[in-house]
């Protein structure tokens, strides 16, 4: 028996105790590579940004490509080594393919606006590497989390993957991760985001989060005080429709109560 975990024994299997250490360290394996993923991309993009905006967008968009693959393949095995370490009993993780089709264009042609729009930033090739930055970090990270997601949706065993947060992420993803049932391939991330996805059997729950509790007591409070205020705010007779597009900042939904979140916990982000 190692790490705290029970795992076979006198011919039976006795399930698994994940700690909360092994999902931080496979936060902190995914962020090592990310951070290799963007240093090779802001690298490149550092040493062609005197290039033409077409030129340097079609020369970025083809070595992006390449750093997605190259750098998404390493975090999909990683993802699939820590399922199957997880997992109560031996089975295979499904590897997801690398996140390089449409929506990686999409985003870098918003990362490449500085090339072409300089005049609307205060610092252009600042702006332009951040983006870029980002973008790679958030589309070599999905090769871990489509890998997570994809392997639990092909284990008849499995209980879902869930989102865990660092202690000072911000207030959007401490919501999500108290609020969110379970992440699937379909779950959007945002760029820089270092949330970690953890998958969860009956055999092997998920670990204890001891900022969780406060996190969620927060985001109830929040939505609370949200309630509270529609109630004293609307006028009598009005549409709640019309009340809304009046006071869309009192609309129970994510980015309100993420809001009234960061004064509660007293952060920036």
């Amino acid at each position: 028996m190692t790490r705290g975990r029970l795992r076979h024994r006198f011919g039976l299997w006795l399930g698994v105790l994940m700690l909360l250490s092994e999902a931080n360290q496979h936060r902190s394996q995914l962020m090592q590579i990310t951070e290799l993923a963007t240093s090779d991309a802001t690298a490149y993009a550092r040493s062609i940004a005197d290039d033409s905006p077409e030129q340097f967008a079609g020369q970025m968009r083809e070595a992006s490509t390449a750093i997605v693959s190259t750098y998404g393949a390493v975090a999909a095995e990683g993802a699939a080594l820590f399922y199957e370490t997880q997992r109560p009993r031996p089975g295979s993780a499904r590897v997801a393919p690398p996140a390089i089709g449409e929506d990686l264009a999409a985003s870098l042609g918003f990362a490449f606006l500085p090339m072409f729009k300089p005049e609307g930033y205060p610092d252009p090739v600042g702006s332009l590497l951040s983006g870029v930055a980002g973008v790679i970090q958030k589309f070599v990270a999905a090769g871990d989390r489509d890998t997570l997601a994809l392997s639990a949706e092909n284990d008849s065993s499995n209980g879902g993957v869930s989102r865990y947060a660092r202690a000072n992420a911000c207030a959007f993803c401490r919501l999500l991760s108290v609020s969110e049932a379970d992440v699937s391939r379909d779950t959007v991330w945002h760029e820089n985001c270092h949330c970690v996805t953890v998958p969860w059997w009956e055999d092997n729950p998920l670990p204890t989060d001891p900022n969780a509790a406060g996190w969620r007591n927060a985001a109830e409070a929040s939505r609370s005080e949200l309630l509270r205020l529609q109630r004293e705010l609307k006028p009598d007779g009005m549409r709640w429709r019309n009340f809304f597009k009046e006071r869309p900042d009192l609309a129970v939904n994510n980015r309100n109560v993420a809001r009234l979140m960061r004064l509660r916990l007293g952060i920036q982000h």
